[in-house]
């Protein structure tokens, strides 16, 4: 166990264990709160559930419209930089919603939390890329997955119990957290950011217009578009259908969830190592068309038992795609660019996930609940379809070289 252990840490290069260990305590932080902010905001100031809900759009909108500036300030300004900023910005906001318990200040927290989050989330993706080398990309990201899912498991618990004696004790402790992981990040992370070339800069090469050019990568988010609307019903409609149709109290999509929390904590690194050694595009098409099954069978299943075995095909679907998803934006990615590309990438998932229940509950509405999880397979169609195209096109990846970090000492 030791032996495998040590394997494993010497896998990754000793920065990235520090964003691991930032990102699975800032993620116990964030879930300590956020299930919890509908239930003090209601508390605090008496607002109407519609009321409340609209503050936290605001939060999920903020994030859509500030994702393409968040990956500029992170390719011109330094990951390390976009990192700090978003614990110190996370600190402050958590204290802000202890201090200013009014409409007008949770509106102005709610934005301030939605558009601060993606800067750190945008820098930690494009800093991997930076460090590992792209074999060890997906195997590096499904790590990350696992530090954000432990921490997702554990949050909740604790930030539930530090409620029920004061919602002050809560927010303080993930302030605390952020605060933490702040100086970890300051005396512990070297940059990574490659030396950007100002001559095409002043030649129109840089920034979004060359993303925008970049025909395979916009295609690849058309696909991860199609996927992430094909994915996101599983988690936010799943419940409805289970008691309203099939008559599956809450207590069945919860033993669901914590299946598929389970999986990814407990293989999604095998899996990610296990991948590794194929095409790409491959794994994201057939991670595809796991999930279109695995969604998509909901449709005509009726027995708690099948349903489960569905999400397990579609959490393992899931385990394929999601940490080779940025393993190929950080292949197509210029590293000079790797900010404003993972911010796109970014864009498309938050662009699906805002479309996917709004669109697939119209269809429920007026069709039937079935043709909601037949759309769900016919999308995850659609998006195994454009990586299997992709894939067929794709041109092999340059050897990049390993970069050198903190003004030119490597970490060992």
């Amino acid at each position: 166990m030791i032996a495998r252990i040590a394997s494993l840490y010497r896998s990754q290069p000793r920065q990235f264990w520090i964003l691991f260990l930032g990102g699975l305590v800032s993620s116990t932080g964030g879930a300590m709160v956020w299930p919890f902010l509908s239930l003090y905001v209601r508390q605090v100031s008496g607002l109407s559930l519609t009321t409340v809900g609209l503050l936290l759009g605001l939060s999920a909108v903020a994030g859509i419209v500030t994702q393409p500036a968040a990956g500029t300030l992170v390719d011109r300004f330094g990951r390390r930089w976009g990192m700090l900023f978003s614990m110190a910005g996370l600190a402050v906001v958590n204290i802000g919603f202890i201090l200013f318990p009014s409409l007008e200040s949770f509106v102005i927290l709610s934005t301030l939390s939605g558009a601060i989050w993606p800067v750190g989330m945008i820098a930690t993706n494009a800093m991997v890329a930076d460090l590992v080398p792209p074999a060890q990309r997906p195997e590096a990201y499904a790590l990350l997955r696992v530090a954000q899912n432990v921490g997702f498991a554990l949050g909740p618990g604790i930030g539930g119990f530090m409620a029920v004696r004061s919602f002050t004790l809560s927010f303080g402790t993930a302030a605390a957290l952020s605060a933490l992981i702040f100086f970890l990040f300051l005396f512990w992370v070297g940059e990574t950011l490659p030396a950007r070339s100002a001559q095409r800069e002043e030649r129109g090469e840089g920034g979004y217009r060359q993303v925008a050019r970049d025909l395979p990568f916009l295609a690849f988010n058309v696909g991860n578009t199609l996927l992430q609307m094909a994915y996101m019903p599983m988690l936010t409609l799943l419940a409805i259908f289970l008691k309203e149709v099939r008559g599956i109290p809450e207590s069945g999509f919860g033993l669901l969830m914590t299946t598929n929390g389970a999986m990814i904590v407990l293989f999604q690194l095998p899996v990610a190592r296990f991948i590794k050694r194929y095409p790409r595009m491959s794994v994201m098409a057939v991670g595809s068309l796991l999930v279109a099954l695995g969604s998509g069978s909901v449709a005509y299943l009726s027995s708690f038992a099948l349903l489960w075995l569905a999400a397990v095909v579609y959490t393992i679907g899931e385990l394929l795609w999601a940490p080779t998803s940025l393993a190929v934006v950080a292949d197509l990615a210029a590293p000079e660019l790797r900010g404003r590309y993972m911010a796109v990438h970014s864009l498309s998932g938050g662009v699906a996930r805002g479309l996917g229940p709004v669109a697939l509950g119209y269809v429920n509405d007026t069709i039937s609940p079935a043709a909601l999880w037949q759309g769900t397979l016919l999308l995850g169609l659609l998006a195994a379809g454009v990586f299997w195209v992709l894939g067929l096109r794709a041109k092999p990846r340059p050897v990049e070289p390993l970069p050198a970090i903190g003004g030119g000492d490597r970490w060992p």
